[in-house]
């Protein structure tokens, strides 16, 4: 199965990206739950996830945050979206997975 990607396009894109960030997301569906990440200082329940660091690979970044902010152990099943965002000089790459739930963190 192919990835999907999405393009947003804010109005004040400048046509030049100079810096991009890269994020990933987990999809983890257990039992017909949805396991979301509460984001307490905005008050809004989102996917587990967030920017890569140094020079991770969005696999490895996914699992990494979900170990942070659930106490999960993923592995990434399958890439299935990127969302690409573009606003000023700076693109947002957002990469979605599939991910199966293998263990705990201590």
């Amino acid at each position: 199965m192919d990835v999907k990607t999405r393009d947003i396009v804010g109005k004040n894109y400048s046509g030049t990206t100079r810096r991009t960030r890269h994020a990933a997301y987990a999809v983890v569906v257990d039992g017909g739950r949805v396991l979301l990440s509460h984001e307490v200082n905005i008050d809004r329940w989102t996917l587990p996830g967030g920017g890569a660091e140094g020079r991770e690979t969005p696999e490895e970044c996914c699992v990494r945050e979900v170990a942070e902010e659930a106490g999960l152990i993923v592995s990434p099943q399958r890439r299935f979206l990127i969302i690409n965002e573009f606003y000023g000089d700076r693109k947002f790459e957002s990469s979605f997975f599939e991910c199966e739930v293998v263990g705990r963190t201590e």
